[in-house]
């Protein structure tokens, strides 16, 4: 007994040193991982990051760049090194911005810096980067004197004096009026707007200017009270930063003023948005006060996006649970500038201060679209060190920002026609050098009916559905095709009402047809389908017609999105052994750099149009599916596993079963495999069979082997042999089900 506690004792303390070994090689294996990974590369990002507990529209761009970084290091970061965020909020204060500076350059690791999030904390910090050699670009801080005589600052987004232009021709091209009211603080943002707008308005211009060093609250209510009583005030325009903008238009509103508004990029956000509309219901304003049009320009708007903006858009709300304001995604292209500047760079720690020289240099070399970065927002590149991207035009919508109706765009000829003529017209309109021409904006909603008839041989299903469109203009819009219908002919048909509302008009459908989809099996029966529904205008570039998801469909939870529409009682769901789970609408852009022959198209710039995807994620029964077809399959494992209990003596039984177990296995997998079309490559449910197919090769080997031990009359081998092979076989079974449930499951 003493012999026998002293054996437990030592195997005990046998054990305890393993795991501890263990416990001490895995240690030993991440700390020589650390030790060997390469030093990270470090961003700084700067500016007011929301630490006061701002409702400015910056405070998005601290989670949008570690965002980006994380997408980045999850594609290999920046040449094999993870991109590693270093945060420094400033609150807006330039003091603070000026000693945020002094601590990077302090600390030493920033390759550059992405800030600071407005023009004054900017320009106060310039000179410590500049002396110290690091390359910093905002991507929010419109002053137009931000890159002037600062050659290691660069600029995100359009200036102030930009964008005054482009409400001056917006006012006049898209809103058709001649006259318009100016009301501008007297600080840097408001002088260059209005500078911006003057110069570029061709109609009578009233200007009330605010004196920021003054009672800013009497001047207001004096400004408001000169608007209201000038019978002929035009547009209102404001070149005043959210807080002050605040004031005004609640006050226009309440006095009666239900002229359109239009302003900066400061008032883009959908906290001010939401803040005004607050305070308009605050002030029992009345259904003409509510809807009165206010608009605002903005570098992105997150309504209308694409590709990979609305990828990283869809996974920021995955992650924070709300839609960011755009400097989430400003700030998302900064970092891709970095990416793309830091080519050829050696991110040697000892190199830094050449690293960084380089990524200037790349920057101001990266200066035409045939050099320019992809970022998130499409094509970045400079002219003078200020990006290059297009001003765009939001729409107040109750609480939220959403793209206006009508849009400038780049100009890009259509058959026939030419510049000087659409200018002639009307139709076009000169900015910065530039030829401008109204896009409309189509806000597209879609109701499922029903989904049924999934055939996943031929790739193809039906679906049941409400479509409508709410848009200003010309009817050309309407005149759409679904580039994936199996039945080409595929029409709206007549719509089943329609109306018009102000000047937004409104047309609803109803559309039923069978359509295409390109579907992967490489994980069946474990696969998650996509069954696309595409709209497709048939003559209109994007750059007349742009297709985006309605406010009252993007508002919409996933369980309403899934319900039927002819019964909200019922699941749009109709395909036996599926389960749709969820509805998605995105944006796209489609299109070839050819022209197709056209005479009038730009030779350079291709075709390109606007579609809208209803994307129906559907995913398979995997229970009721493996529990009918992988049944068969578990029989034939017991039963094979039960060979293993027969003699040697009966070697032919044995080998019979474990045949029988590889051409019972081809059989069933035949089947099971006959729902799927021709494809080249292995489905997940194959290699299944094919490990038990192995398996019965190896008990095939098994049987010979033993067969031969038992005739050379090796009993301790065979021993050995009998209990190894009734063990591994359990062992292995089970250990291929839990790794196969881990990878597909």
């Amino acid at each position: 007994m003493a012999r026998t506690a002293t054996t437990r004792r030592r195997w005990t303390l046998v054990a305890a040193a393993a795991v501890a070994l263990a416990a001490l090689a895995v240690l030993a294996v991440v700390l020589i991982a650390r030790a060997s990974a390469p030093e990270p590369v470090y961003v700084a990002v700067a500016g007011d990051l929301g630490g006061a507990d701002t409702a400015e529209i910056e405070t998005d761009l601290l989670p949008g760049v570690q965002l980006a970084a994380d997408r980045l290091n999850q594609a290999g970061g920046i040449d094999g090194r993870d991109v590693e965020i270093l945060a420094y909020d400033d609150g807006g204060d330039p003091l603070k911005a000026k000693e945020n500076a002094e601590a990077i350059v302090a600390d030493g690791r920033a390759i550059a810096v992405i800030g600071h999030t407005t023009t004054d904390p900017s320009i106060a910090a310039s000179p410590v980067y500049a002396a110290a050699g690091i390359p910093a670009i905002s991507p929010s801080a419109t002053g137009d004197d931000l890159t002037a005589d600062r050659p290691w600052y660069f600029q995100g987004i359009f200036d102030n004096t930009q964008q005054g232009a482009f409400l001056a021709a917006y006012v006049d091209a898209v809103l058709g009026l001649d006259r318009a009211t100016i009301v501008h603080g007297d600080d840097r943002y408001g002088t260059d707007i209005h500078q911006g707008f003057s110069s570029a308005f061709g109609g009578t211009e009233r200007d009330l200017a605010i004196d920021l060093a003054g009672d800013t609250d009497a001047a207001i209510d004096a400004a408001v009270a000169s608007i209201a009583a000038d019978p002929d005030r035009g547009a209102i325009v404001l070149g005043l930063r959210s807080d002050l903008a605040g004031r005004v238009i609640p006050g226009l509103r309440a006095a009666g003023v239900t002229e359109p508004v239009i302003g900066g990029d400061k008032l883009s956000s959908e906290v001010f948005t939401a803040e005004v509309h607050d305070a308009l219901l605050a002030d029992g304003a009345d259904e003409a006060a509510l809807t009165a049009p206010i608009y605002a320009t903005a570098p992105v708007l997150t309504d209308s996006l694409t590709g990979e903006s609305l990828k990283f858009l869809l996974a920021f709300v995955r992650e924070h649970g709300y839609v960011p304001d755009w400097p989430a995604l400003t700030g998302g292209d900064a970092l891709a500038l970095i990416a793309h500047g830091l080519e050829g760079a050696s991110l040697d720690p000892a190199d830094r201060a050449a690293d960084r020289e380089l990524l200037r240099d790349a920057w101001a070399a990266t200066d035409s679209p045939e050099t320019a970065a992809e970022g998130l927002t499409g094509p970045l590149y400079f002219d003078d060190r200020t990006l290059v991207r297009p001003v765009r035009m939001g729409m107040f919508s109750g609480t939220r920002p959403v793209s206006a109706p009508v849009q400038l765009v780049p100009y890009t000829p259509t058959s026939g026609q030419d510049a000087g003529a659409e200018l002639a017209d009307g139709t076009a309109v000169e900015f910065e050098e530039e030829v401008l021409i109204p896009s409309q904006i189509v806000s597209t909603g879609v109701n499922i009916n029903e989904v049924r008839d999934l055939d996943t041989q031929a790739g193809t299903f039906s679906a049941d559905m409400f479509i409508w469109f709410n848009y200003t203009g010309g009817d050309d819009v309407l005149d759409v095709w679904f580039p994936n219908s199996a039945d080409k002919s595929l029409t709206l048909g007549e719509p089943l009402e329609a109306k018009q509302v102000g000047d937004t008009k409104y047309r609803l459908f109803h559309v039923e047809g069978t359509f295409k989809a390109d579907l992967e099996f490489r994980r069946f029966p474990f696969d998650v389908q996509h069954l696309p529904i595409v709209l497709q205008n048939r003559t209109l570039p994007d750059s007349s017609v742009v297709y985006v998801l309605d406010a009252a469909v993007r508002a919409q939870t996933q369980a309403e999105r899934l319900a039927s529409a002819g019964d909200a009682a019922a699941t749009i769901d109709s395909i036996p052994n599926w389960r749709v789970d969820q509805a998605l609408f995105t944006a796209e852009t489609v299109g070839t750099t050819a022209n197709m022959g056209d005479p009038g198209a730009d030779s350079a710039g291709g075709l390109y149009y606007s579609q809208f995807v209803t994307d129906l994620q559907v995913r398979r029964d995997v229970g009721g599916f493996l529990v009918k077809n992988l049944l068969p399959l578990g029989l034939l494992v017991m039963a094979t596993y039960v060979s293993l209990f027969l003699g040697y003596d009966a070697v032919t039984s044995r080998v019979s079963m474990a045949i029988t177990g590889i051409l019972s296995s081809a059989v069933m997998l035949n089947s099971v495999t006959g729902v799927l079309p021709a494809i080249s490559y292995t489905v997940a449910i194959e290699w299944l069979y094919y490990l038990f197919i192995l398996i019965c090769v190896g008990l095939l080997v098994i049987d010979l082997v033993g067969s031969s031990w038992a005739a050379q009359g090796r009993k301790r081998r065979l021993k050995w042999l009998t209990i190894g092979s009734r063990i591994a076989y359990p062992v292995v079974v089970i250990g291929a089900a839990i790794t196969y449930w881990a990878v597909f499951g």
